[in-house]
């Protein structure tokens, strides 16, 4: 045994035995209920799990049936739990937590936190620091190992690596949510489960003009010039169905886009809308023969604000320019850019703007938001009618909303809404002016930190995201290789892209760069 290992066994022992003891102290009321630390156990996963089989509640508590089947009489003799038709499964039969087994788990725990919190009310300030610096570790060691047995997330757990333990540079594809995201969405899902509708849905009914004001407030527009999305092709496909484009009319596309900035608009050929794909020997060329293909006929330019591939951003205010001057509407995909860049609609105006939550706002999938200029409101045609985007409707007319609020239509993800509000909250508290000042510091470190270790990589400047793409025979063995050593990129076409955010470090860099170093001197040999 390594001394590395002889202390983490050390460190184990003690930890086990705190724990063991803090655990007893804290289930002494429970104890005096009758809820022994098998019984206290079954109740809490009925809370956290809902209604389960036996055979399932076994295999999360880690028991035999003999002794669930035993387990189950007495927790029916206390009163905490019943037995009841499944929902899905007449045949089947599940037991389910009856009032007075909720309430005497939520006394229980209640009495719990009251102890311990006096019990912490008399540490001294160092103590409390360290208890508060050591629970985040705790938390970890407890989400690793103690989720339900026998469900798919404890499967998926043992085979994957938690993101603090991972040199995370693939930001630009999807991110890691941010904590304060997660909390939020997680308050929002106790919430609905514990206490439902209507209650919880009055409370969160402002959320959606509450993430209308972070973002405006982000990017410097109105509130009423915001609404949310799934995601950023869903803002794509509106833009292409709701600008007022005819037969004949031209749209100016950039080539090397993802698909989802592409395909809306070749779509539109078929309603006999020209789309041309510009492209270039790279992402600054092809921008710039953008600028020179603009003709008479050219009603809409649609475009990144940063380049996936490579990270190029290209002159945003000499395009709003244009196309303000020449009267085209001009479409922005902001998704590689909100979050890691400053965006100024007022110094920088453009007519639809939209941005998925999944990248450098860390909000998690399936949310995000878009901007539509108020002015534009007008003259836009309809897309998708939904109760939502209505301002008053009869059963012979109806009449749409005047706001951004007229592209929503049913159902809202509340809990993707209230992930998102907490992340564009998060970005207006610390102020975006200082998130990507940290940003361009750290770009241009790594930058240095592969030019010492000798790495090729595309440099674009200052007029770069946080992406920073090496070029390499090989992407994906560079990719794979990396991955084995716990550092994550991403391989888009060919090149191995890195991205970062504001919380990312130089150091991390280093461990990157010294890998990929010693990945291509072992490919040269």
């Amino acid at each position: 045994m390594t001394a590395d290992d002889a202390g983490a066994a050390a460190l184990a022992a003690g930890l086990r035995t705190a724990v063991n003891r803090l655990a007893f102290y804290l289930r002494a009321d429970a104890g005096e209920r009758g809820l022994t630390p098998s019984r206290l156990a079954a109740l809490a996963a009925l809370d956290r799990c809902g209604p389960q089989r036996p055979a399932d509640l076994a295999a999360n508590l880690g028991i035999t049936a003999p002794s669930m089947s035993r387990l189950t009489e007495v927790l029916e003799a206390g009163g905490w739990v019943r037995r009841r038709a499944h929902d899905g499964d007449r045949r089947a039969v599940v037991l389910d937590l009856t009032e007075e087994g909720r309430a005497t788990l939520n006394d229980v725990r209640r009495e719990g936190t009251s102890r311990l919190a006096a019990d912490i009310g008399g540490l001294s300030g160092a103590d409390r620091a360290a208890l508060e610096a050591a629970l985040p570790v705790l938390a970890g060691l407890a989400d690793r190992n103690l989720s339900p047995r026998g469900h798919r997330s404890s499967r998926l757990r043992s085979t994957m690596k938690p993101i603090a333990e991972k040199t995370f540079f693939s930001y630009a594809t999807v991110a890691p949510m941010s904590r304060t995201a997660y909390e939020a969405a997680r308050d929002f899902m106790a919430d609905f489960y514990q206490y439902g509708p209507p209650e919880v849905l009055y409370r969160y009914d402002r959320l959606a003009d509450e993430m209308a004001e972070e973002a405006a407030r982000l990017l410097h527009c109105a509130p009423e010039e915001i609404t949310y999305l799934k995601n950023t092709t869903e803002g794509i496909i509106i833009a292409s169905e709701v600008l007022p484009l005819d037969p004949g009319d031209e749209v100016l596309v950039l080539g090397n886009e993802y698909p989802a900035n592409l395909l809306p608009w070749l779509r539109k050929r078929h309603d006999g809308v020209t789309v041309r794909v510009i492209t270039g020997r790279d992402n600054e060329a092809a921008f710039h023969r953008l600028l020179e293909a603009v003709s008479p006929r050219t009603r809409a330019i649609s475009m990144s604000s940063a380049q996936r591939y490579d990270g190029f951003m290209p002159d945003l205010a000499l395009l709003s320019r244009v196309c303000r001057e020449r009267g085209i509407f001009l479409v922005i995909d902001a998704v590689q850019h909100i979050g890691a860049r400053c965006f100024d609609l007022a110094e920088t105006p453009v007519d639809i703007l939209v941005c998925g939550g999944q990248k450098y706002l860390r909000a998690g999938m399936g949310i995000g938001f878009m901007y539509v200029r108020r002015g534009l409101m007008p003259s836009l045609r309809h897309s998708r009618v939904g109760i939502r985007s209505m301002e008053r409707f009869d059963e012979e007319s109806y009449v749409l909303k005047d706001t951004a609020a007229r592209f929503q239509d049913g159902t809202q993800n509340v809990a993707g809404l209230a992930a998102l509000h907490a992340s564009l909250r998060e970005l207006n508290v610390l102020g975006m002016d200082a998130v990507q000042e940290k940003n361009l510091a750290l770009l241009q470190g790594i930058k240095g930190i592969l030019r010492e270790h000798g790495i090729d990589f595309i440099d674009h400047g200052t007029r770069q995201s946080n992406i920073v793409s090496m070029r390499t025979e090989d992407p994906e063995a560079l990719s794979a290789f990396l991955m084995e050593r716990n550092v994550y990129i991403k391989v888009v076409e060919d090149v191995a892209r890195m991205s970062f955010i504001h919380e990312s470090t130089l150091e991390e860099a280093e461990v990157l760069a010294r890998h990929t170093r010693d990945f291509l001197d072992r490919a040269r040999n």
